[in-house]
């Protein structure tokens, strides 16, 4: 309460009829007296002015972002707390007289987190084609963030296509990487692939790029052909040398 004086009048104003100074303890060790729920009575005012749903998805959203967007930023350690405070405001007491301002202004501070995420971006290979049931190609990532940053490289495809998540990227403002994918398929054909950014737990983040991969096992078709290649190069060689050698013994009976 402040000075003596101002200590003396606080708890005077307390010495009111209907209020009983009492401790913790002394509440803990007495029995609860039981209530009937039927004689509570909750005011129709104040059921009129509960929150709508709208505001709890909202806040609930702009948590997700805000820890997302700090998972991604290696070196901001702060933006998660900042977004509970104000997602805390969205769902607060004080948010029933204006619901939908605030609700919009969530809103808003999720959409400003996305355009931040969505600023590293990644970039896919016109196509891909697999000489065998596994590969290796090639993705580039760009920073284009005044912050560092902690990207990996995700793939969705149709799901007969595996292709395994790239290592974690450590980025510097404005840098660009290439990181290797792994793809692997039993299946022959056309597959269709997204490769998405997204934080050091695989969650994406926004930027995405697709290209088409072909799984065409051109190495056992190489193979059949250089076996039938080789089958009627020696089978011309054969037929030459047979050749020579009747034409020699004609030769040589005719002189004899």
């Amino acid at each position: 309460p402040g000075s003596p004086v101002d200590a003396e009048e606080f708890f005077n104003g307390l010495d009111v009829p209907w209020l009983h100074l009492t401790s913790v303890r002394q509440i803990a060790r007495g029995t609860p007296a039981p209530i009937d729920p039927a004689q509570l009575r909750y005011p129709t005012a104040r059921a009129q002015e509960e929150l709508p749903s709208t505001n709890f998805e909202a806040a609930g959203e702009l948590l997700d972002a805000g820890a997302v967007t700090e998972s991604m930023l290696s070196t901001n350690h702060t933006l998660a707390v900042e977004t509970t405070h104000q997602a805390l405001t969205v769902t607060s007491y004080g948010a029933r007289a204006r619901p939908m301002v605030q609700t919009d202004i969530a809103l808003r501070s999720r959409q400003r987190l996305q355009r931040l995420t969505s600023q590293v971006t990644v970039e896919a290979p016109r196509s891909v084609t697999l000489s065998s049931e596994s590969g290796q190609f090639s993705a580039t990532v760009t920073n284009s963030l005044e912050q560092r940053v902690q990207v990996r490289v995700v793939a969705r495809t149709d799901g007969q296509l595996q292709i395994k998540d790239s290592p974690v990227v450590d980025l510097a403002p404005g840098e660009v990487r290439t990181v290797e994918l792994t793809a692997r398929s039993s299946k022959l054909g056309l597959h269709n692939v997204r490769l998405a950014v997204a934080d050091a737990d695989g969650v994406p983040l926004g930027a995405t790029d697709d290209f088409p991969l072909r799984a065409a096992q051109v190495s056992n078709v190489i193979w059949v052909v250089f076996a039938v290649g080789g089958i009627l190069l020696f089978g011309a060689i054969a037929l030459r040398l047979f050749r020579r050698i009747r034409d020699a013994l004609r030769r040589r009976r005719s002189s004899a």
